[in-house]
């Protein structure tokens, strides 16, 4: 097979598989149960989180969702030669900083990976 062809099927069966970042689903209207839920769950249910912060004193992770996705780029992969790709990213020009104050919804989890807070700052 074409080293071309196998790549870029490879690259499309890969990124078909990724999680999605940002909010699949409008996080003030979804609910979880905190002792129960697991970060998975979360993940699989929001997508990923725009920002994740670890607190090693407390043992806690902290993921903020953003009120929307935010796109601030791709990485797109670059045939450069028979059998070897590049990634180059393309990027909107957002710097794409963020700032927990902006987040639409904080969701704390303990070391055994389970919801234990659930945060609306704004």
């Amino acid at each position: 097979m074409n080293p071309r062809v196998l790549l870029l099927c490879s690259t499309l069966l890969l990124t078909a598989c990724a999680p999605t970042i940002g909010n699949k689903q409008d996080v003030r209207t979804t609910s979880f149960f905190v002792g129960e839920t697991t970060k998975q769950e979360v993940a699989d249910v929001l997508g990923l989180p725009a920002d994740i912060s670890k607190s090693e004193a407390l043992g806690l992770e902290y993921w903020a969702y953003r009120e929307k996705a935010k796109l601030t780029g791709i990485m797109v992969p670059v045939v450069t030669g028979p059998a070897s790709a590049q990634m180059d990213s393309i990027s909107t020009g957002d710097t794409g900083e963020y700032q927990f104050k902006d987040a639409a919804a904080i969701y704390v989890f303990d070391k055994s990976e389970k919801l234990i807070d659930v945060r609306y700052p704004n």
